[in-house]
């Protein structure tokens, strides 16, 4: 029996990523339908070494499902098992003749959204997208370079800004990210905003100054 195999190229993607990284961020989401299956879609483009790739999380079940984009936003079904996981996430009909994946690839595309931004909605779907259990609203900061510089029995090579905040903060908070990436400063989440959260948001604290709940 062949391996299943099927290449479509998305043009919603090019401009949902060109729209992304305006803003910056690497992940993208988006609501999606099809087959009375209603997901979360994660667009995710944060590892260039492994390659894109979409996630559909199913919000009656839970279940999840993910496809790679190969360069040129080529959606891949690639492998029996791929393509047997896809008709069961979206319970389809293995039958002959009762599915074709044109169907899907169109409806597909014409629900990205051609500009993305950042709402609250979109940092909840990216926090259970990455199993985040710290929360959405930033609380305190903490810079290591004052840090260190207040405990120098502390080695160099201990205690900095974590690539899981930075990424994070970039597409939570593209606005807090821009201001502080080149900085090593670590934003502490929580679950509740606290009473640093709208300065931390708005840009307007003093990133110098440590400040935690």
């Amino acid at each position: 029996m062949s391996e299943f195999s099927y290449t479509a190229h998305i043009t919603g993607l090019k401009e949902l990523y060109g729209s992304m990284k305006k803003l910056p961020v690497t992940i993208g989401t988006f609501d999606h339908i099809y087959n009375k299956v209603l997901s979360s879609v994660i667009f995710d483009t944060s590892d260039s070494a492994n390659g894109w790739k979409i996630t559909f999380m199913n919000k009656g079940n839970g279940e999840v499902l993910i496809l790679p984009v190969a360069v040129g936003y080529r959606l891949e079904i690639n492998g029996n098992e791929t393509y047997s996981r896809f008709i069961k996430y979206f319970n389809i009909s293995g039958k002959k003749g009762d599915f074709h994946i044109k169907d899907f690839v169109d409806k597909f595309n014409s629900q990205i959204p051609h500009t993305y931004s950042v709402t609250e909605k979109t940092r909840e779907d990216i926090l259970e997208y990455r199993s985040d259990g710290e929360g959405k609203y930033p609380i305190g900061t903490r810079n290591w370079q004052i840090y260190h510089a207040l405990h120098p029995e502390i080695p160099d090579d201990k205690f900095h800004r974590s690539p899981e905040n930075l990424a994070k903060t970039q597409n939570c908070y593209p606005e807090i990210y821009e201001a502080t990436k080149n900085m090593d400063l670590t934003i502490i989440y929580g679950k509740s905003p606290g009473k640093y959260t709208n300065a931390i948001v708005n840009c307007s604290h003093d990133w110098k100054v440590d400040v935690t709940e």
